[in-house]
């Protein structure tokens, strides 16, 4: 009785660490198609890590696979589904920039720059060092007409990175 007791569990284990890989397994794998080109094939991957309950509540996994189905969605102009990934995201873990930076530049493809700005400012907040939050918010602000905040922005971005791209206005 006890050995079979024993079998069971470590059988229960060895499953549970085999679904754990699973979902780690479907993360890299909606990574590679992510960086392929392949977004519609990433959100499903996504969604079936998201979805598969093997990832723990309020991980950085979980973090990652809503961000980066987020990006896939926005690289579809599906913005409303990325918009949905990012809150997700950042209602997991409202301490990371990247899906306020993410989430901001949807609001300025709507040319929503105020709440654009809003989003890119939180970013940068948590990450005085992101380039990428300095670069769309001068972007955002040379919409708004604010020039002087604008090349504040590139020059902050020049600092972090010289040789960075810097758009053109």
């Amino acid at each position: 009785m006890r050995r079979s007791f024993a079998l069971a569990m470590l059988l229960v284990l060895a499953f549970a660490g085999l679904a754990l890989a699973d979902a780690l397994d479907l993360y890299k794998e909606g990574m590679r198609r992510l960086s392929a080109g392949d977004f519609k094939a990433a959100i499903t991957l996504f969604g079936q890590a998201i979805d598969s309950g093997q990832i723990a509540p309020g991980s950085q996994l979980l973090y990652a696979c809503h961000v980066n189905r987020g990006m896939a969605h926005a690289n579809r102009q599906d913005y409303e589904s990325a918009l949905a990934d990012y809150n997700a995201a950042i209602k997991i873990d409202p301490n990371l920039a990247v899906a306020y930076h993410n989430r901001g530049r949807i609001w300025h493809h709507r040319r929503k720059f105020d709440i654009a700005v809003a989003d890119y400012d939180l970013a940068i907040a948590l990450n005085p060092k992101y380039l990428g939050a300095y670069l769309s918010r001068a972007k955002a602000f040379e919409a708004l007409g604010e020039r002087v905040k604008a090349a504040a922005d590139l020059a902050r971005a020049r600092q972090l990175d010289p040789k960075a791209q810097m758009p053109g206005f």
